[in-house]
């Protein structure tokens, strides 16, 4: 298990917006390195944040969307979790949030017993919400069950299609 923090990426942000940008340009890509050489390496991803005004760590959605975006390959169809904890609201839009870029790659979304949420605002506290602490750990289970499956070659992956892209101006 290797546990890489958001702070410690370096994102390079360009100076516009837009959905059309290559990976080989120096808009939405995180510069190449070891840190997003690691999801070539990993069998799942669990990705947690805090929330912040309802929505998650922007720099955690930054990194998400941006070696999603440039490293697709190595990410596509492993499984993956999201977790949020808040101290009182946001959570589920949150726990949305991570989840959607999840599904644009085909990744199979490891559940647990209910939203993986937990509650707590200072350090510590979420250790004490006894109903967030027995769903991590339920969530801990599903997603040891699921990589184990996969390794002993138990769960074949279904065929993709090549994807289509569609916009609805015409």
């Amino acid at each position: 298990r290797e546990t890489i923090a958001a702070n410690e990426w370096v994102v390079k942000g360009g100076n516009k917006a837009s959905s059309y940008v290559t990976p080989s340009t120096n808009n939405m890509t995180i510069e190449k390195n070891a840190k997003q050489e690691k999801f070539a390496e990993a069998d799942g991803l669990i990705g947690g944040s805090p929330v912040y005004y309802g929505q998650p760590n922007g720099a955690l959605l930054s990194i998400i969307q941006r070696a999603f975006f440039s490293n697709s390959a190595n990410i596509a169809g492993k499984p993956a979790a999201a977790i949020a904890v808040c101290r009182r609201g946001g959570a589920t839009a949150t726990f949305e949030a991570l989840n959607m870029p999840f599904q644009m790659l085909n990744m199979p979304i490891v559940t647990s017993q209910y939203w993986n949420i937990v509650y707590g605002r200072s350090e510590g506290e979420a250790a004490l919400d006894r109903e967030g602490m027995q769903t991590m750990r339920t969530l801990a289970r599903n997603m040891a069950w699921m990589l184990k499956m996969r390794e002993k070659g138990l769960e074949e992956a279904p065929q993709r299609e090549r994807k289509t892209m569609m916009h609805f101006i015409r």
